[in-house]
Order: structure tokens, then sequence, then C-alpha cells
């Protein structure tokens, strides 16, 4: 499954006003660094956006994350500097995955190995990489179908470069994409990924008729702070919400190589862009669209059960105990890390639970050490009350 800040939410009890998702407004510029520019390139200074002032939002340093060094250190020994590891898990799919290979090798920064791991029942995709005849190409087919989530990380195992990215076989690049994501990561040491805007398009390339609701700025670059990764702000956004897609970044291997190998063990990218927001990890965004993103039924199926695809649309009953596990993995794994975590967190994220099943989401009310029914009661009480007069809330 894959999933961003932008994935719609369930609606909430009480409908309440929309704010204007087309609106963000930088506090000030940061003036550190030196943007790497090529010729006729304009040069834009780098924004700092800050969190509405209304909300206590901390931060760590890049040393707070301590859990996964043991990872790292391993990891560390064989990376190939500026490097960029690319990898595409693939099953039955050959004319996209060919689509996107092409938008691969026009991309104006070549130094990229490609991961492709197959779970196809055919040699299709195996006869397309061998007509490539590009040694960039690293392909794995797999001896039987390892289910979407290990066809991922088994990609994931052979990354050797510096950074990395994830990529559906059935999205495509603008030529920029890579390049300037890397040139943001080495400009910008304090953050350890960087995303972009995206287009969105149907399975048949044509445009989506409820496009993401973004801005686009050419050459606009952000230092975002994770609030707007946070759950909360998802549910509720701010004043300025800042659309972030989160598909497709690319992030330096030791930090997170080890957490994108974690999160398929739930099936969402929303593992990783929980943890951002909960850890308060700031990072990088291009308000440029530099990948096009299909949206079809595969974007919403969920690994379930030997190996069983289940849509979580038509399935409340399977994104409520994806959710549950989503957080109460980053409980167990990365507890004293997630520093943003308070009771009003577990609130929100025990409202996305119970926006999907109703009463029966009782039975997970166990993994949210913070609450109880009472609780949350009071809380769909007061935000209620609060919506009802037209306020936003919190």
């Amino acid at each position: 499954m894959r999933s961003s800040a932008c994935a719609p939410q369930a609606k909430p009890f009480l409908e309440h006003k929309s704010t204007d998702q087309n609106r963000f407004e930088p506090k000030h510029v940061n003036g550190f660094g030196s943007p790497v520019t090529g010729a006729g390139q304009q040069v834009f200074p780098i924004v700092h956006c800050c969190p509405p002032t209304s909300h206590d939002i901390r931060t760590i340093g890049i040393s707070g994350l301590r859990t996964l060094d043991g990872h790292r250190a391993g990891i560390m020994q064989n990376l190939k500097e500026n490097k960029v590891s690319i990898c595409i898990p693939t099953r039955n799919r050959p004319h996209l995955l060919r689509n996107m290979l092409d938008t691969i090798f026009s991309q104006t920064y070549d130094n990229y190995e490609i991961i492709i791991t197959d779970n196809s029942d055919n040699d299709e995709s195996r006869y397309l990489v061998e007509s490539c005849a590009d040694s960039r190409i690293s392909y794995h087919k797999n001896e039987k179908n390892l289910g979407m989530d290990g066809n991922a990380r088994r990609a994931f195992s052979f990354v050797s470069g510096e950074f990395f990215t994830f990529t559906a076989d059935d999205d495509l690049w603008e030529p920029d994409n890579l390049r300037r994501k890397v040139n943001f990561l080495r400009r910008v040491p304090q953050v350890d990924t960087c995303f972009s805007n995206a287009k969105h398009i149907l399975m048949d390339g044509s445009p989506h008729p409820h496009p993401f609701q973004t801005t686009y700025r050419d050459g606009v670059e952000a230092i975002a702070d994770p609030y707007y990764l946070n759950p909360i702000s998802l549910h509720f956004p701010p004043d300025t919400p800042l659309f972030v897609n989160t598909l497709t970044g690319v992030y330096r291997t030791v930090e997170y190589l080890p957490l994108l190998i974690e999160f398929w063990e739930c099936g969402s990218e929303e593992y990783a862009q929980w943890y951002l927001g909960l850890s308060g990890r700031q990072f990088g965004f291009l308000f440029d669209p530099l990948i096009i993103i299909r949206d079809g039924d595969h974007n919403w199926e969920i690994q379930t059960e030997g190996n069983t695809l289940t849509n979580y649309r038509k399935s409340p009953e399977t994104r409520a105990a994806q959710l549950n596990k989503i957080y109460t993995t980053l409980h167990e794994k990365h507890g004293p890390e997630l520093k943003m975590v308070d009771k009003k967190t577990e609130l929100v994220i025990f409202t996305f639970l119970v926006e999907q099943i109703g009463q029966e989401a009782v039975k997970y009310i166990k993994n949210f050490p913070l609450i109880n029914v009472q609780d949350f009661n009071n809380y769909i009480i007061e935000r209620n009350k609060i919506l009802k007069n037209g306020k936003t809330f919190p």
C-alpha cells in the first residue's frame, strides 16, 4: 500500500470547515548553505517552514535517533558515496515498468543503481531488463511469490548507495527528480530525507479527476517541520497547511534504511511518515512536482495473511487493524524517540480507528496506554461542541 500525508481521511464525526489547502506562508528564510545551481538555473532561498505558533511543537536533533545504531554501523561499511539505490518491486507489469525505467534513464543525475525484485509468474520483466542492456540494473527474480511486503524488503537488502529511494513500478519521474533531492540532502545535513510535490494521474495516464490539492512553486525548497506529518496535523490541518507528498522520497541510507525495512512489516509508507511526525525530525520538501503518481486500486491494497491483498477502502476492519499495527509497532520499537506523542496524539489516532469500525475499536484501546474509553468519550463530546459552533478543533 502507498500513502502520503495527502491521503484521504475518514470523515470526522461532525463536518468542519476545511482550510485552504492551497495556501502556505513560510515564516522566514533560513540563510545556511549555498544552493547548487547549473547554467541558467535561478537560485531560490531555502524556506524554513514553521508550525503554527499556537501549538507547542518541539524538535530533537539528528542524534535523537538511537534505536537503529547497531544496524547503521553495518550499513555504513559498504556504502558507495553519492550513489542512489533505486528500489523497484514489481509483479506482472512489464509495460508499466518499461515506462518507469525510461524516466529513470532520462535523469540528469546518473550516479545510481536500479534494484528490481520480481514477484512475476512469468519472465516478461526479465526479458525487459535484458533488453535494456544497462549495467546499472540489478535484477532479482524471486523463486516464489514473496508477497508485496517481502518483495519490497528483498529490494532493500541489495541497497549499496549512500542514498536510496523506493518507487512503485507504475510511477514516473521528471528528469531532475534525483538531482534536486540529492543536492538538497548534500546542502542540508540536518535532514535525512527529501520529498517533493507530485502530479496525480489515473492508470491510463489521463489526469486524475481529483488531483492533489497543492501549490507548485518553481524552484522553492523547504525544511519542513515534522508537525505537518504528525497525525494531529493530518486529522486537523493547521491554519497554514502544507500538502506533503511522502511517496518516493530520497533517504540517507544509514539513517533510514532500517526504518523502511520495518515499515513493510505494516505494509505502508505511513509507518515512516508517522515516525517523522512523532519523533520530531525535520525533512526536506521541494514544491516542484518531480514525480507522477498513478492512482489505482493497488494503491489501497494491504497484504494480509497468506499474502492476500485486501483493498482497505472496501474493508474498514483491515484498515483499522493496520492503523493499530502502525502505531503499536512504532511504540514498541521506537517509544523513547517518539517525543511528540502525548494524550492528544493517542486520542486522535484512536479516533481514526473508531471512524473505521465504530464501537468495535474498543478492542484496541489497550494498545493506547495514555488514554481510556472515558477519555475518548470526553474528547469527542468536547470536539463536537467546538465544531458545531463553526470553530476549528483542536
